[in-house]
C-alpha cells in the first residue's frame, strides 16, 4: 500500500473493494433483493459485459411493489465514479459533496474495476492506523 502519512499518495485502486457484488440489468427485483440479502449488501452494481450500467439500491428496489420489474428499469444510471488513480482525497470530496456512500471505480471505458464504500473506507483507514500504532 501507499504512504499513509500523505493522503495524496493513496489511490482509489489501493482502497477499493475488488469484485463488488453486481447483477445483470435484466435481473428481476425479486432476485436482486434476494442477492442483496444473501450477500449482506444494500446495493448492487448493475453491469453488462463488464461495463457499469447503474446502481440499484435496496431502497429503490423495496419502493417498487412489482418484484418482476427488471433492475434496469429503476436503477440509477447517472453514477458518480472515480478512476483508479484518483486520490483518497478525491473520493472523500465526492462522497461528502454529493452525500453518497458508494463510489464505483471505473476505467476509461466504464469497466467496473472496484467499489469504495464509506464503511470500507473507514475500515481500511482504521486498520492502517492500527498497524502504524502497533509499530
Amino acid at each position: 500500500k501507499r504512504i499513509w502519512g500523505s493522503p495524496d499518495f493513496i489511490k482509489a485502486e489501493d482502497i477499493m473493494i475488488e469484485h463488488p457484488i453486481g447483477c445483470s440489468p435484466e435481473l428481476t427485483l425479486f432476485r436482486c433483493l434476494e442477492q442483496m440479502r444473501n450477500r449482506n449488501v444494500d446495493s448492487l452494481m448493475v453491469v453488462k459485459d463488464g461495463i457499469l450500467q447503474g446502481i440499484l439500491t435496496a431502497k429503490q428496489a423495496l419502493a417498487e411493489p412489482d418484484r418482476s420489474v427488471k433492475a434496469r428499469s429503476i436503477m440509477t444510471q447517472d453514477v458518480l465514479h472515480v478512476a483508479p488513480q484518483d486520490t483518497i482525497l478525491d473520493v472523500l470530496h465526492l462522497m461528502n459533496e454529493n452525500h453518497v456512500s458508494t463510489i464505483p471505480v471505473l476505467d476509461k471505458s466504464h469497466t467496473l474495476l472496484g467499489l469504495i464504500t464509506r464503511s470500507s473506507l473507514v475500515a481500511t483507514m482504521s486498520s492502517q492506523f492500527s498497524e502504524t500504532e502497533a509499530i
